[in-house]
């Protein structure tokens, strides 16, 4: 049983799974295997990853589209190896990934990583906010409807399986499965070093606007969230808390979870960014004097 397993899903990913595949191999130990599930596809997907000659790569193929969430499972279900990461078809894995994030660990359940993103070219990357997140803070900015990326996630297995891997169901079934990992009271934290070049390009949902607004709304996912609410910030309401409700939380945990000046700052400038300012510091419109 290998410690650590790879799992990467890829559909019609010809002109990228190459890369993907063989930067994750560079940085994978020894011991480690790379899962890969070809969703389908119908360009060449399949045949470049055969074409890689690593007997740490375990290829499968679904012989139709099943989707990111029964694949993703499908291979969780596959494999069972202690830690599992994720990796993406059209990412670039950098060189010191695992080993990086095999200290970054540390206790926690889960960890995430910052990336450097990119566009058609590999030089022209844009690095992201290289600042630790603690396990304290997590839940605060996942209740805000942040998102960590999941290419980047290093999990203890337990911790997936604890609270029943992917959901097929889910909208945004990686953002369904961080906010139920951090209901269930499981420790997620982001480290410091940039893991993965993630590429950008106008078709992925991630900078699809509409699809977050259907991930926000989508019942699985609404319901991970009130969950959250409820078991990790005693939210009592019938549904979500409203933006000022919300600052509310956020105030109230800033303090009570005791978060130094850089995680409370962190918190707050995310929270004025989702949820606007707080009612208290909207000042009134100024009536011009009576002639």
């Amino acid at each position: 049983m290998p410690e650590l397993a790879v799992l990467l899903c890829a559909r019609d990913a010809a002109a990228t799974v190459g890369r993907a595949v063989t930067s994750t191999l560079r940085a994978l130990p020894r011991d480690a295997e790379l899962r890969v599930l070809d969703d389908g596809s119908r360009d060449a997907t399949t045949d470049v990853v055969a074409s890689i000659a690593d007997p740490r790569i375990r290829l499968a193929r679904a012989a139709s589209g099943i989707g990111y969430a029964s694949a993703r499972q499908r291979l969780l279900d596959e494999s069972d190896s202690e830690v599992v990461a994720i990796m993406d078809a059209d990412d670039v894995t950098l060189p010191w990934r695992f080993q990086v994030q095999a200290r970054e660990l540390g206790r926690a359940d889960v960890l995430f990583s910052p990336i450097v993103s990119f566009g058609r070219r590999l030089r022209d990357f844009r690095p992201s906010l290289p600042v630790p997140v603690t396990t304290a803070t997590s839940p605060l900015l996942l209740m805000l409807g942040g998102l960590f990326s999941h290419p980047t996630m290093y999990a203890r297995r337990s911790a997936l399986t604890a609270v029943g891997g992917y959901r097929p169901g889910a909208v945004a079934e990686d953002y369904d499965l961080q906010l139920r990992l951090a209901a269930d009271g499981r420790m997620i934290r982001r480290g410091a070093v940039p893991v993965l070049a993630y590429r950008r390009h106008p078709a992925q949902t991630s900078t699809n606007a509409a699809f977050h607004r259907r991930a926000d709304e989508a019942g699985l996912v609404a319901e991970a969230r009130l969950a959250l609410f409820e078991r990790t910030f005693d939210w009592q309401g019938a549904g979500a808390p409203d933006a000022t409700e919300q600052w509310a939380i956020v105030r109230r945990e800033v303090v009570a979870r005791r978060l130094g000046p850089l995680q409370a700052t962190l918190v707050r400038r995310f929270a004025r960014v989702r949820l606007g300012p707080p009612s208290d510091a909207r000042r009134p419109s100024v009536q011009p004097p009576e002639r």
